[in-house]
């Protein structure tokens, strides 16, 4: 957003989500350090949105003096709903968890979740050509992080939800926007068997410690959730004893917001910082 006055405004951003979970974000706090690090006068502010009103909100992101936003679950498909303009992955998925608001007042969607979760796994020397990844999970960032992984050329995915009606309407979607991955739905969660990767896509809170006993020690396992006040997730708790062979959600947090941040300002953000502030 740039300005012929010669006191520019500063850059307005934020993350919009329900109360509860902006109240638990630390992207404020990891986006404040980011700004602070590169000198950018602009402010990263928590926007909490009530259901019935999560489309006037975002509609209204220009007019408010946004340059955009990160919008978390349940709003990823209203966020892509709303745009003018979606990246290829969104037009495919349905789901935006960044938007972009150009100069002329018109909003662009973006997906980072799933770039994060795939970048993470290239940089633990796990190929996804050809992989089995198990999927915990069945909302939105599990679609973009299911449909990366497929990008990426995995090969089979085994979905696992509390809700099983809401992994069979994944599966069926995923079937749709990449029919070359083989999808299965499972009642318990399949992670006895040697899988490349074990994806968690769900809160923290929702899985019994019990049930990951069985974890096979080859899996890389790669959790979306993150607690804020830093105690680990059952994952991570499940992987303790070998920490290579984990990446948390603080990690996700910080690759999934350098690509909102290249996005609103079109420079690489300072990751480490970030990194920091999030620990």
């Amino acid at each position: 957003m740039t300005s012929s006055s010669p006191h520019p405004q500063p850059v307005v951003l934020g993350v919009a989500g329900t109360p509860d979970v902006v109240a638990n974000s630390l992207s404020p706090r990891m986006m404040a350090a980011a700004f602070a690090e590169l000198g950018l006068d602009a402010h990263y502010v928590p926007l909490a949105i009530r259901e019935r009103s999560v489309a006037k909100a975002l509609r209204a992101l220009p007019r408010l003096g946004f340059r955009g936003c990160n919008v978390t679950m349940p709003f990823k498909p209203v966020a892509a709903e709303v745009a003018h303009t979606r990246s290829e992955l969104v037009e495919r998925t349905g789901i935006a968890n960044t938007l972009v608001v150009a100069e002329d007042g018109t909003i662009h969607a973006e997906a980072t979740d799933g770039l994060a979760v795939t970048g993470a796994i290239r940089d633990r020397g796990v190929e996804l050509a050809g992989a089995t990844v198990v999927l915990l999970g069945a909302g939105g960032a599990a679609l973009d992080a299911a449909v990366a992984c497929a990008d990426a050329g995995a090969e089979r995915l085994e979905v696992w939800n509390r809700t099983r009606a809401n992994a069979e309407r994944l599966a069926d979607r995923l079937r749709s926007v990449a029919p070359a991955l083989g999808v299965q739905v499972h009642d318990r969660m399949p992670i006895r068997g040697p899988a490349h990767v074990l994806l968690g896509c769900v809160p923290a809170d929702s899985l019994d410690q019990r049930a990951l006993a069985g974890l096979h020690e080859d899996t890389l396992v790669v959790d979306l959730a993150y607690r804020r006040d830093g105690r680990p997730t059952p994952l991570m708790v499940a992987v303790a004893g070998r920490p290579e062979r984990g990446v948390d959600g603080r990690e996700l947090l910080v690759r999934q917001g350098a690509e909102s941040f290249r996005a609103w300002f079109g420079i690489e953000a300072p990751t480490g910082v970030m990194t920091s502030a999030v620990r």
